[in-house]
C-alpha cells in the first residue's frame, strides 16, 4: 500500500530570475494583489507569459507564491504550481552574441 502526501516543488529559479509560464492553458495562471488565496485577481498570465521575479518565496494556502514583474509591466503575487504540475519555471537565456574590447552595448 502506497500513500501519497502533500508534497512542495521546489522550484528552480530564484529572486532576479526570469520566469515562464507553462502548463496553464485557457485558465490561465492568477497574479494576486497579496500571496495569498483570498488576495484579488489583478490579472491573469498564460502559457508562455514571461516576467522577472521580485520576491519570494512566500508559503500560504498550500502554495508557493511569487512576486513577479511581467515582461508588460504588471506586477503580482502568483503561485509556482501544485501537486499536478509546474506553473512557472526558470528561463535559462544563453550567450548568444561574443563582445570583444571597445563594443557598445545598451542594457
Amino acid at each position: 500500500m502506497f500513500f501519497l502526501s502533500s508534497i512542495a516543488l521546489a522550484a528552480n529559479f530564484g529572486v532576479g530570475d526570469a520566469v515562464s509560464v507553462q502548463n496553464v492553458g485557457a485558465l490561465g495562471l492568477n497574479a494576486r494583489d497579496q500571496p495569498s488565496t483570498s488576495g484579488t485577481v489583478l490579472f491573469k498570465k498564460f502559457d508562455g507569459n514571461q516576467g522577472s521575479v521580485l520576491s519570494g518565496p512566500t508559503a500560504a494556502n498550500g502554495y508557493t507564491w511569487w512576486k513577479i514583474r511581467w515582461s508588460d509591466g504588471q506586477e503580482g503575487y502568483s503561485a509556482d504550481g501544485d501537486a499536478t504540475g509546474v506553473w512557472l519555471t526558470k528561463v535559462f537565456v544563453s550567450p548568444s552574441v561574443k563582445f570583444s574590447i571597445g563594443n557598445t552595448v545598451q542594457v
